[in-house]
């Protein structure tokens, strides 16, 4: 962690360029976050974490004993081999397993502009009603 952060000189960073897809009220908030180095430091031990985890992995994922849905970006999906392939390896270990692709999105995009995250609370909400929890209520 930078010492410049610590002593508060976070509220220099300059804004991504994707945060100008937030919601303006959640936008404040989002950048409050972002130059906080109390969560970069938060997201340095996650990021250490997630390497060792990864790093220790011996290929063969575990069962996942629930059905799952993944909802991917389709720019990513299209354009990373990898990727794509992975999306249907972390499905086939669950009891029931979909992938929705969600077109012309990028990773980024997903959860930040207002049609992407409604085309994925879509899927999210046809995939529980498939798992018989019925209409959900808005």
């Amino acid at each position: 962690m930078a010492e410049s952060a610590r002593l508060g000189l976070g509220l220099l960073l300059a804004a991504p360029p994707w945060s100008t897809e937030l919601p303006q009220k959640e936008s404040k908030l989002y950048l409050d976050q972002f130059r906080d180095w109390k969560m970069w430091a938060a997201a340095k031990r996650e990021w250490s974490a997630a390497e060792k985890e990864f790093l220790g992995f011996d290929g063969t994922l575990p069962k996942v004993p629930v059905p799952t849905l993944l909802i991917a970006a389709g720019h990513t999906h299209a354009t990373d081999r990898i990727s794509s392939d992975l999306h249907e390896e972390l499905v086939s270990v669950a009891p029931l397993g979909s992938v929705k692709v969600i077109a012309d999105a990028k990773h980024t995009e997903l959860l930040v502009k207002q049609k992407t995250a409604t085309q994925a609370v879509s899927y999210a909400r046809e995939f529980l009603h498939e798992m018989g929890e019925g209409e959900l209520e808005r």
